[in-house]
C-alpha cells in the first residue's frame, strides 16, 4: 500500500499534472464454473497413466472453501486423476493469449490442512500458441518454459496448506507473442493406491499488463471529486460525488500489486451517492475515477476487511 500512498502524496504536493499507470486485464478467471472453461477457449487434457475417473472439477467446500467468492468458486484436482497407482499428468490450458515482456501473472493455490500425501503443481508457458502437451504422462510437448514447480520433491507439508499466491513476470519474448499458459497437476506414484497425491485447489488466476499513463489533474476539484464510506468496508461502499463530476466515468479498484481487480462504467451526476458491491478479498485498494480522455479525476484509498 505504501506505493499508492506515495503516488497520492506526490500528486498533491509536487505537480499540477502527474502520470499514473493503469493496468490492462488480459485474462481473469475466478473458476466460478469449471465446467464452462472449455467453452471459453480453455483446453483440458489428462495424460495421466493410467487415466483416472476425473480431471479438473468444481471446488469441494467439504475439503476447503474458495479463496474468494462462493465456497465452491475454485478449480480442484485430486488423486483420481489417475487410476490405481500411476503418474498423474493432468493439464488445464488457457485460451490463446498475446503476451509480451512485463506482463504479470498471478494465481492462488493450496492443499488440505495436515495432508499426509504430498502434492505437486507445475505452471508452464508455451510460446507456440498450441495445446500440445506431448503423448504421454512424462512429456510436456510445446510447453517448454517451466515458470513454477510447487513442491517438486514431494515433501510432506511442502505444498501450501492455506491459500498462497504465486506471481511471475513474463520476460525473454522478442515481442508480442501468441502463447498459452498451463497448470499441470503432476505427481509420480500418485492415485488412490499410490503413496502420494491428495487434493489441490487453484483460484483467482489473472494475467495483466501495465497500460498507458493516465493524467491525474491535481486541483482542488479533482483531488476531492469524490469520497467513499464506510472505510474500512466489508461488502459495500457508498461513493459520493461532488459538483465536479458529471458524465460517464470508469471506476477502477486497484490492489497492492497494481492490478485492476474490479472495474465499472458509471454515469455519475454532481453531488450524488452510489452504492457499490465490492466482492473483494481483505486488503488495501486504490479507487480511481477516469474520464473519457483518460484523465484521472480523483483517487481515494480503501481498506476492505
Amino acid at each position: 500500500m505504501k506505493k499508492f500512498l506515495l503516488i497520492i502524496i506526490a500528486v498533491m504536493v509536487y505537480g499540477v499534472q502527474t502520470n499514473v499507470q493503469s493496468q490492462t486485464v488480459i485474462l481473469n478467471e475466478g473458476f466460478n464454473d469449471v465446467t464452462g472453461l472449455v467453452g471459453l477457449g480453455w483446453v483440458e487434457t489428462n495424460k495421466s497413466d493410467p487415466t483416472g475417473i476425473i480431471g479438473y472439477f468444481q471446488g469441494n467446500p467439504q475439503v476447503f472453501d474458495a479463496y474468494q467468492g462462493a465456497d465452491t468458486a475454485y478449480m480442484g484436482a485430486n488423486y483420481n486423476s489417475t487410476a490405481g497407482a500411476g503418474t498423474i499428468s493432468n493439464w488445464m490450458i488457457t485460451p490463446k493469449l498475446t503476451l509480451q515482456n512485463g506482463d504479470s501473472i498471478s494465481f492462488w493455490t493450496r492443499t488440505s490442512e495436515e495432508s499426509e500425501y504430498p502434492d505437486r503443481l507445475q505452471f508452464y508457458l508455451n510460446t507456440q500458441g498450441t495445446s500440445n502437451v506431448g503423448t504421454d504422462a512424462n512429456s510436456t510437448g510445446d510447453f517448454t518454459v517451466l515458470i513454477h514447480d510447487i513442491n517438486p520433491d514431494y515433501t510432506e507439508g511442502g505444498y501450501p496448506e492455506t491459500w498462497t499466491q504465486f506471481t511471475s513476470i513474463i520476460s525473454g519474448l522478442s515481442g508480442p507473442t501468441e502463447c498459452r499458459l498451463a497448470f499441470r497437476y503432476f505427481v509420480i506414484n500418485g492415485g488412490p493406491n499410490g503413496s502420494i497425491s491428495n487434493y489441490i485447489g487453484i483460484d483467482e488466476f489473472s494475467v495483466t499488463r501495465a497500460g498507458s499513463s493516465f493524467i491525474y489533474e491535481n486541483n482542488d476539484n479533482s483531488k476531492n471529486s469524490f469520497s467513499v464510506y464506510p472505510n474500512p468496508a466489508v461488502e459495500t461502499i457508498i461513493l459520493k460525488s461532488n459538483n465536479s463530476l458529471n458524465g460517464n466515468y470508469i471506476v477502477n479498484f486497484t490492489n497492492e500489486l497494481g492490478q485492476v481487480v474490479k472495474s465499472e462504467t458509471m454515469a455519475i451526476s454532481p453531488n450524488s451517492e452510489y452504492r457499490l458491491q465490492l466482492g473483494l478479498p481483505t486488503g488495501f485498494y486504490t479507487i480511481s475515477i477516469i474520464d473519457n480522455q483518460s484523465a484521472i479525476k480523483g483517487i481515494q484509498t480503501l481498506i476492505v476487511q
